[in-house]
């Protein structure tokens, strides 16, 4: 079974389970938060228009486009935060990822939250994080393995908080495992620990939020399904987690339980993250990756997988980088994109379904402004504004009002201007 075929099936399986979960969203520790006015607990109308509505993207005044701080992609559902700090989400809801008090998946963006609600998003595998403006936590989704943090394994179809964390400053996800890190530098974690991704030098499982010392006052924190990478503001890299094929920069060591320095990557400004596969941005506008290249997604042409930090050739002038997980995207100054690695839905936007395992040309995303990946979708700010989406639609994830794969971009219907 197929990368894609497995995501399907575990959409499908768990969208059967969903309504059994659903009755112990209610139990265990943390404050709940109120599901907004406009979202009905039991899937109501979806604001914004009814699905496949079409038209203005935005749904507000013709001509006015919104425009937004941040992006979260999970396997299937969205998360999108407007510049004004109003929230929205679509997509993957069979155990509340979207946190709207529903178990209904959302074709169309539903708003979650208004103006002034959120600094910052991020998408777990079935899970979301959500940095209120007052700098507390919340989580909603799956909690198989702890990763919403509040102490117990319920499944959350409202928000719950976060205990232990304030003054946060930025939350990021990966798989199973959550991270947050605060205004004076320190990072906490938890959730799944299988593979050492919680960073604590353990392999334990974490129900609440731990330390992690080991990284204190990074720039950044990017994390995959089994491994994560930080940006040290030195522009060095850290990495830990699995370590199957040398994807830890250093082959034949195992699994890494901390944060240890990857050789051969200096001069660093920006990083991302798959499953299995690390990229990083130069300060000179080359690109570097490695890890598992099973579908071509470190660009390297056929190798198995990549050892040691590699330049991708064929591939200058970027200034930003972002991985799937199992693809990559790269932003080119002149404003065109490059992109490699699984494409069978069509997520790379080149027009076609074939596994690249060089850098291509995608054509969809000319003149993108800003690029977020999914496990199978892809989403980007148009030149014009628009936000739209194409790949797999699963669940809804392209937010288009379907669930229909699109190999050309189609607009997210239901997000209005502020």
């Amino acid at each position: 079974m197929n990368r894609r075929n497995s995501l399907t099936a575990l959409v499908q399986g768990v969208a059967a389970l969903a309504t059994t979960l659903a009755l112990v969203a209610c139990g265990g520790g943390g404050a709940t938060e109120e599901t907004p006015s406009d979202v009905g607990a039991s899937g109501g109308d979806e604001p914004g228009g009814s699905p496949g509505g079409g038209g203005n993207p935005g749904g507000g005044n013709p001509g006015t486009k919104p425009t937004f701080t941040a992006f979260a992609a999970g396997s299937a559902h969205t998360l999108a935060l407007r510049s004004d700090g109003a929230l929205f989400g679509w997509g993957y809801n069979a155990v509340g990822s979207l946190g709207d008090g529903s178990t209904t998946d959302r074709t169309s963006a539903v708003k979650l939250g208004d103006a002034a609600f959120a600094t910052d998003v991020a998408a777990g595998n079935r899970h979301s994080l959500v940095l209120r403006a007052d700098g507390t936590v919340w989580a909603s989704g799956a909690n198989e393995r702890h990763q919403l943090g509040d102490g117990s394994i319920s499944t959350r179809i409202s928000r719950v908080q976060v205990p232990g964390l304030a003054g946060v400053k930025r939350v990021r996800a990966g798989g199973m495992t959550s991270f947050a890190q605060l205004q004076d530098g320190s990072v906490y974690a938890w959730g799944d620990n299988r593979w050492g991704l919680v960073g604590d030098g353990t392999r334990v499982e974490r129900a609440l939020p731990q330390p992690v010392p080991a990284l204190n006052g990074v720039k950044d924190i990017r994390l995959g399904e089994r491994l994560g990478a930080a940006l040290r503001a030195d522009g060095t890299v850290l990495m830990w987690g699995q370590d199957l094929a040398g994807d830890l920069g250093d082959p034949g060591a195992g699994d890494r339980l901390s944060p240890v320095p990857v050789s051969g990557l200096s001069g660093i400004t920006a990083i991302a993250v798959g499953d299995l596969h690390v990229v990083a941005l130069k300060s000179d506008g080359s690109v570097w990756t490695l890890g598992d290249n099973s579908y071509g997604q470190l660009g390297l042409g056929a190798v198995a997988y990549q050892a040691t930090a590699t330049a991708v050739p064929n591939v200058s002038g970027a200034i930003e980088v972002q991985a799937g997980a199992i693809k990559t995207m790269v932003r080119l100054a002149d404003g065109s994109v490059r992109a490699w690695g699984d494409n069978d839905t069509g997520s790379l936007g080149d027009g076609s379904s074939l596994t690249r395992k060089t850098p291509v040309v995608a054509s969809m995303l000319a003149g993108a402004k800003q690029i977020a990946l999914g496990f199978a979708h892809t989403l980007f700010v148009r030149s014009d504004g628009a936000l739209v989406g194409l790949g797999a639609n699963t669940s809804g994830s392209l937010g288009d009002g379907t669930a229909v794969d699109r190999l050309q971009p189609v607009p997210v219907v239901g997000i209005d201007a502020p």
